[in-house]
């Protein structure tokens, strides 16, 4: 009777996560970085147009391969949603019906700042790591009847989630250390170790080769490998924002944090809870493993390729691998460490300190899904509306910056005229020939030609006709003019 009345609860949990993230989805406006993903999978015929089109975007291609068959099915935006929904509903309930956490948290869990908002409304390719890192950690702590792991099925999960993003990657290699560290603990077969190991680093090998970006304009084509103290600062602040990711309590909140301009305080926060953390799993050698690699590698990778610290939707990695970690704490835990009494009520403790955690999470979670459902996330969404209302589909439509007008281009379904690069499309292109000098801007004698961009403008040969300006996302506010001569 016990066993019904739990499995109910589980069932509404995630009813409730399902209901309330829909209900925000169907309101959020998709941002550029959502829909740049979609419109590249549409502009795309075949598959080897789409890896030709994501040469420059720095990810994966597992995300737009997901994406390109729907993108030709059906013009609408609302399709890419509807998987993003799919995909945060299957995560939280694996979390609900099978990690080893009582009722309370799992009901924080699914209301977290991550698991509800950041890889739960917004459609990034995050997301579908994410949820393949939470089955991963749902099978490995599943073992066969002999105690062995179903090595053939973590294989496909493993090298799945390091084809979604460079932090996919990055956990899936953090994984796989920790899984290995464990048969060797419990002294599997060598040959099996040495085979797995090799085999991670060549998958991480052609997720990163096929994910380079192409030399161009990409935020991610660089390397920054000087020492710089205040970078390295800004890298290992990751760990306390995603622990703890309290914004600023102010309209544009998104991808704030309370620690900004506190750089210093951030990285010796991130420090006190990676030993923490550490302390927590000192008796289970994988799941230590796998946190100390993660965490590192997570924070060597920000230092190296990231130029802004403060991307929620980056430092959430370290939250999902403190998740797995904590899910795969028991069964990788010695056999004489088991046996150990728990005299100074550690596992209390720790319960404790993690459902604090998890209610941090949830109510930083709540404010954010109901900034998005009452607020407008993105003013692309609305801009394109206007567009489509006042002017004629053959009007010229002229957007800069370029990346200010992917998502417009999404929402009318029809190319734009990128002043960057002097070209029209719907996508971004992140070559070189974005920053080649521009020619005069189209003018159209028969009928108005319109200039959109995410700043206001003065010009003589501008006429100021209507701005947006309410959206979370700053550079998605957007002023109209038409173009007079």
């Amino acid at each position: 009777m016990s066993s019904t009345r739990n499995r109910r609860v589980e069932v509404a949990l995630v009813v409730a996560f399902a209901v309330v993230v829909g209900m925000v989805i169907s309101r959020h406006e998709m941002w550029r970085d959502e829909l740049q993903a979609w419109l590249i999978a549409k502009a795309s015929s075949t598959p080897h147009d789409l890896l030709h089109n994501t040469r420059y975007e720095g990810h994966p291609f597992l995300w737009y391969a997901l994406l390109w068959p729907f993108a030709h099915i059906a013009h609408t935006t609302r399709l890419e949603q509807l998987i993003q929904w799919l995909l945060a509903v299957s995560g939280a309930a694996i979390v609900v019906f099978r990690a080893p956490f009582s009722r309370p948290q799992k009901a924080l869990y699914v209301a977290g700042y991550f698991v509800a908002f950041e890889y739960g409304v917004l459609s990034r390719s995050y997301t579908l790591g994410v949820v393949l890192v939470l089955a991963t950690a749902a099978v490995a702590a599943a073992r066969q009847p002999d105690g062995a792991r179903r090595w053939p099925a973590l294989a496909v999960l493993l090298i799945a989630t390091a084809f979604t993003s460079a932090f996919g990657t990055l956990l899936a290699g953090a994984l796989l250390a920790g899984l290995l560290v464990d048969d060797w603990v419990r002294g599997r077969p060598r040959r099996g170790l040495v085979l797995g190991a090799v085999g991670g680093a060549l998958v991480a090998a052609v997720a990163y080769a096929q994910a380079r970006p192409a030399p161009g304009t990409s935020n991610l084509a660089e390397w920054h490998t000087g020492l710089d103290t205040h970078r390295a600062a800004g890298a290992l602040a990751a760990v306390s924002r995603a622990l703890l990711p309290i914004p600023k309590l102010q309209h544009a909140f998104w991808n704030t944090s309370v620690t900004d301009g506190h750089t210093t305080v951030a990285a010796g926060l991130s420090v006190v809870a990676f030993v923490a953390v550490l302390w927590v799993l000192r008796r289970a050698p994988g799941a230590a493993v796998a946190w100390c690699s993660g965490v590192a590698a997570i924070v060597v990778f920000s230092y190296l390729k990231l130029d802004e610290f403060s991307t929620m939707r980056y430092v959430g990695h370290v939250f999902v691998l403190l998740i797995a970690v904590l899910w795969l704490r028991a069964s990788m835990t010695t056999a004489e460490a088991a046996r150990t009494p728990d005299r100074g009520g550690e596992q209390r403790l720790l319960a404790i300190g993690f459902t604090a955690l998890l209610g941090l999470q949830a109510a930083v979670g709540v404010y954010a899904l109901a900034r998005d459902f009452h607020g407008r996330f993105s003013d692309a969404k609305v801009t394109a509306a206007y567009l489509d209302a006042h002017y004629e589909p053959s009007t010229t439509i002229v957007v800069d910056p370029d990346f200010a007008g992917s998502a417009l281009a999404a929402y009318l379904d029809r190319p734009l005229f990128f002043e960057q690069g002097h070209r029209r499309g719907t996508f971004v292109l992140w070559d070189s020939g974005r920053l080649q000098p521009t020619g005069p801007l189209p003018r159209v004698v028969s009928e108005p030609t319109v200039l959109v961009t995410n700043k206001a403008r003065t010009a003589a040969n501008l006429r100021f006709v209507a701005s947006f300006t309410d959206g979370i996302v700053v550079d998605e506010h957007y002023w109209i003019y038409e173009i007079t001569s």
